[in-house]
């Protein structure tokens, strides 16, 4: 586990990077999440009794039997707290991958567990000395299991725009770690900042679903500021209500916990849609003029439980780009 790291110098100048004009839609290449990549995203794992969490990564690019690929480097990342210490506390784990090798880590097991029950995971290709490179042949998913349940999810995969083997990232040259970018100039493609989905409406106390939401304008193992989300949410005859939530670097929270109106009654239809977007937000209340308001990039997934849902867990649908984001690890 890393120990707590105080990054305010360097969140300030991620910031100050992330608050460049969002881009036009069509004026910048985004994400092809289906499509093998350099960096995955596993928006949700839990290892909370009775459930545990298995994460495979492959590299589908051909090469000579039994040779090394590439390395991956895993960061389990949990949910932070909003307030005077807003720290997402973080855990890395490395292994090396074969040509069409498939490496799984089942997150319960020791030396893989993470310091927390629930959150998210990145996996990217690294060097062998642990720097950050090009390697747009990477796929992966997920397996959630409890007891007669198994739900699987694919990863998002975020392709690099540079030759296979370039170095990505930027060292700090106090901590040997990296700083990773994403958007036009970056180290790897735009990333959302809405997302779209359907739902269940919930019932109380019988079946809820859960929204998973996470950014990776995330310094982990350090302090964060909180990412704001406005969330507009239809009944299948179109009816519209709206609600707003704020987490710390990823969150899992039920939608009649944003706003009751999600829930079966009120709701007033079984199913509805939603989308959800990333609004502005001070990073330190009160300093905004200096600083830029902070406008994270956000993916997500939905999470069913309940009799008839069993486990399931649904990556949202994206739209829009983000010239720039930051990720430290």
């Amino acid at each position: 586990m890393k120990p707590q790291r105080m990054f305010m110098a360097a969140l300030i100048g991620a910031l100050l990077l992330s608050s460049m004009l969002v881009l036009p839609a069509m004026a910048q290449d985004r994400l092809r999440d289906q499509e093998p990549g350099s960096f995955l995203v596993y928006p949700y794992f839990s290892i909370s009794p009775p459930r545990t969490t298995i994460i495979c990564v492959t590299d589908t690019a051909d090469g000579p039997f039994n040779t090394n690929a590439t390395w991956v480097r895993f960061n389990f990342i949990c949910r932070g707290v909003k307030g005077p210490n807003p720290f997402c506390d973080t855990y890395d784990a490395h292994v090396p991958l074969t040509y069409h090798g498939t490496v799984c880590i089942d997150l319960s097991v020791s030396p893989w567990t993470p310091p927390c029950t629930e959150g998210f995971v990145v996996a990217f290709a690294e060097t062998s000395s642990g720097v950050p490179q090009s390697h747009n042949t990477l796929i992966g998913h997920s397996q959630i299991q409890s007891p007669n349940v198994l739900a699987e999810a694919n990863a998002v995969a975020v392709q690099s725009p540079a030759a296979t083997g370039t170095a990505l990232g930027t060292v700090n040259p106090g901590t040997g770690e990296y700083a990773l970018s994403f958007g036009p100039g970056g180290d790897y493609l735009a990333l959302p900042i809405a997302l779209h989905g359907t739902f269940r409406a919930p019932i109380p106390g019988t079946q809820d679903t859960f929204l998973v939401v996470l950014t990776l304008d995330t310094i982990g193992g350090g302090q964060n500021p909180a990412s704001r989300i406005a969330i507009d949410f239809w009944n299948a005859n179109e009816t519209r209500y709206s609600a707003s939530w704020e987490f710390v670097c990823w969150d899992a929270v039920p939608l009649g916990t944003i706003d009751f109106r999600f829930t079966r009654v009120p709701l007033g239809t079984d199913f509805g849609s939603l989308r959800v977007t990333a609004t502005s937000n001070c990073p330190i209340p009160g300093l905004c003029p200096p600083l830029p308001a902070f406008t994270p990039t956000i993916l997500g997934t939905l999470v069913d439980v309940g009799p008839g849902a069993g486990l399931g867990v649904r990556n949202l649908f994206h739209t829009g780009a983000r010239a720039t984001t930051f990720f430290a690890e």
